[in-house]
């Protein structure tokens, strides 16, 4: 799952560094999390925040299972959302898991988006204004099946995205290329994005990642990724609502207590599209200096 971190408010960015992602663990279930639409209130409530906290408690609730859980979390956001003071054009949010679920093996494949006014799919059906209540749109893997799994879906200010979706991305996972490049590729798609909505715009090139995987064995993979040089990482959320335990751990971050003299701890990202930093003047995807890389 792939995140910008860009908040704005009347199209115009308020934030560059907003974390909208977070790795949920319950009993059957391991999923990345991320949000889109209403992240602050102006007075005090915050998205982020809240959305650890309400998986925490509906994990809780639910006994630890992952479809109960999303059935728990639609309610807590409707009690939520009815007390936030501010027009209904406003407090449309979406939050849409990504993972596998365990109870059987191998692990199967999930999608889930918990939302005020789109469905899982519903490119063509988004509401202008947010429902009252929220729902729940759940799709799991389909077994047995000819084609290999592989599933790509966009949420938030995408709307030339949602109309043709990245093919690209899903052949790749059909291809079955290593993930990093599928995710690598991802980001690609989302400056390229960001660069023809235009600045400002509603899509930055801060951009945070989760890479979940089918094995349980192998931890999940979080990155931070820069269009700059960065002195300060933070890096995407983890909420464990389990029956053996749990905890919620948001807003961690590496920093560099003295940047005037550290080198960068990150350094700026290159898209696709843009000039090679070998400074040959080509775009760095044609560039030979980059494909020579060891």
């Amino acid at each position: 799952m792939l995140a910008d971190r860009r908040l704005t408010l009347g199209n115009i960015p308020t934030t560059e560094e907003s974390n909208k992602l977070t790795i949920f663990v319950c009993d059957n279930a391991r999923t990345a999390v991320g949000f889109t639409g209403l992240a602050d209130d102006g007075a005090g409530f915050h998205t982020g925040t809240w959305l650890a906290e309400a998986l925490m408690e509906a994990g809780e609730d639910a006994g630890f299972r992952f479809g109960s859980s999303l059935d728990r979390l639609a309610a807590l956001a409707s009690s939520r959302f009815a007390a936030i003071s501010m027009p209904a054009a406003r407090k449309r949010l979406t939050i849409a898991l990504a993972g596998y679920v365990y109870h059987e093996q191998p692990p199967r494949g999930v999608l889930a988006c918990v939302s005020n006014f789109e469905h899982l799919d519903c490119t063509d059906s988004r509401r202008s204004e947010a429902s009252p209540t929220f729902g729940t749109t759940f799709w799991t893997e389909v077994r047995p099946s000819a084609r290999p799994y592989a599933v790509t879906m966009a949420y938030g200010a995408t709307s030339g995205l949602k109309r043709h979706p990245p093919e690209p991305l899903r052949r790749m996972l059909e291809d079955g290329r290593p993930t990093m490049a599928v995710r690598d590729r991802g980001l690609s798609v989302i400056d390229e994005l960001a660069a023809a909505e235009g600045e400002p715009g509603p899509i930055g090139r801060q951009c945070g990642s989760v890479v979940v995987w089918r094995d349980l064995s192998k931890e999940p993979v979080i990155d931070y990724h820069s269009g700059k040089n960065a002195w300060r990482i933070e890096l995407p959320g983890v909420v464990v609502s389990t029956s053996t335990g749990g905890a919620a751990i948001r807003g961690v971050a590496f920093f560099a207590a003295d940047p005037s003299t550290t080198v960068p701890m990150l350094t700026a990202k290159v898209g696709r599209n843009q000039p090679c930093p070998c400074g040959s003047g080509k775009k760095y995807k044609h560039c030979v200096h980059q494909r020579r890389r060891p």
